[in-house]
């Protein structure tokens, strides 16, 4: 068995984190909704849900929302990891 460095483990963990971090698709859409009835694939009727969606993500929001399975209460787009609001100039930093 070969003996490793707490430092090297920690290098090998980072390196296994930014992988995985480069894989998943980017999040540019943040949204809370509402879950109006059961035939949601968000949630439960009642049910309200932050969400931080990709562009199919957002997309299928969107279709459901015109369906009426959910309400979008709340809508945000990201940019360079700022929260920026539909028609606002505040900007968040998340």
């Amino acid at each position: 068995m070969q003996r490793v460095s707490v430092k090297e483990r920690f290098k090998r963990l980072e390196a296994q984190r930014e992988g995985i971090r480069k894989a998943e698709p980017p999040i540019i859409h943040v949204t809370i909704i509402h879950v109006l009835d059961d035939q949601s694939s968000f949630g439960k009727k009642g049910e309200y849900l932050r969400l931080f969606l990709d562009e199919a993500g957002y997309k299928k929001a969107r279709e459901e929302e015109t369906a009426r399975h959910i309400e979008i209460i709340w809508y945000s787009r990201v940019k360079d990891r700022y929260l920026v609001s539909w028609g606002k100039e505040q900007v968040q930093e998340i």
